[in-house]
């Protein structure tokens, strides 16, 4: 099962409020998301996905220092205010080949009655290819301005 096709995030309205105050009071709304790193390797053992919110320039370091970004698609990297932005890791979790991975197919997640649906789709391995038999963990950071 594609665990992420429509993966919906709770959260309280509150966890992402310094986003903005007005537009999380709509009872359905957009808020704006930009993608600022992803990669293949970013060091989890577990295979349960997982989301967990950094909040701070040392613990978003502490995540890019423990992922090996080779191959990794870099945003540059722009000044974070983490009291008006919210930034979130999504890890897929360890995958048995290179062919897993995680695509953000828009720029707007939806707010539907306090959930966040993101849009964050997993890639599967196609079954007509061959991949790398390499263990991957595929991450995506993803900041809410």
């Amino acid at each position: 099962m594609n665990w992420l096709k429509g993966f919906i995030l709770s959260l309280a309205a509150t966890s992402i409020a310094a986003c903005s105050q007005q537009r999380l009071q709509a009872a359905d709304s957009s808020v704006a998301l930009q993608r600022l790193y992803a990669a293949a390797q970013c060091a989890r053992q577990d295979i349960t996905p997982s989301l967990t919110r950094i909040d701070s320039a040392k613990a978003l370091g502490d995540v890019l220092n423990s992922a090996s970004f080779v191959g990794a698609e870099q945003a540059s990297m722009p000044t974070i205010d983490f009291d008006a932005s919210v930034l979130v890791l999504l890890q897929l979790g360890q995958r048995a080949n290179a062919g897993y991975g995680l695509e953000v197919t828009a720029e707007v997640a939806e707010l539907r009655s306090k959930q966040l649906l993101l849009p964050v789709r997993e890639l599967l391995p196609a079954a007509d290819r061959m991949y790398a038999s390499v263990l991957v963990s595929p991450c995506v950071v993803l900041q809410f301005p």
